[in-house]
């Protein structure tokens, strides 16, 4: 059942990137506001989870950009040595109109069991050591094994409030991405997805 919620928002999310980049109205309004035009919750999750199946079943074809050895980070152990690669990376392409419209996508990287995420709210481009939230990795990943504490339309709510039990370190009111489960399922170390210009 988890995978079956997941499944459905990383589809209403890529619906929500394709028509936000689009110019229409996609899961929400720039201001944060529910769009309008669905007769409830069920149908407009419904509407952008086909929406996003759809966009999943066509072929991607990404251009990377060049990169020399010369400036391509190297590993490192320190904390504050991987999230300034983060937010090397994050600008590179949040600062790049080719790879990002808008807010750019997300970024993340991984590190003893914590996943240091772009906060809500914040562009790649604008990203700083200070603005991404590290949340233990632990609950994300139980609430994607396990079956749904309760019935939530799409998952979200759900989703926000594993995620902001699971932050670490100083609280304050900003918000991790909900693709956390997203970021947090992947075995890669970093993770960065933008969205490009239409």
């Amino acid at each position: 059942m988890a995978l079956e919620v997941f499944w459905e928002g990383t589809c209403v999310v890529a619906a929500h990137q394709a028509l936000s980049a689009s110019g229409r109205p996609g899961y929400v309004d720039d201001d944060g506001r529910l769009t309008t035009g669905f007769p409830d919750g069920e149908a407009r999750i419904r509407s952008l989870h086909r929406i996003g199946a759809d966009l999943f079943s066509k072929p991607i074809f990404c251009e990377a950009p060049s990169l020399s050895t010369k400036s391509t980070p190297q590993p490192r152990s320190s904390t504050k040595g991987l999230l300034d690669d983060l937010v090397a990376l994050a600008r590179r392409f949040g600062e790049d109109p080719e790879f990002t419209r808008g807010g750019g996508g997300n970024i993340s990287v991984k590190e003893d069991g914590i996943l240091y995420i772009k906060a809500s709210g914040t562009s790649l481009a604008a990203l700083t050591p200070q603005s991404v939230i590290a949340l233990d990795v632990g609950p994300l990943m139980d609430l994607l094994d396990g079956p749904p504490a309760r019935p939530v339309a799409g998952g979200t709510d759900e989703v926000m409030q594993v995620a902001l039990g699971a932050r670490v370190g100083a609280l304050d009111d900003r918000r991790p991405s909900v693709e956390c489960l997203f970021h947090a399922l992947l075995q890669e170390r970093f993770v960065l997805h933008t969205t490009r210009r239409q």
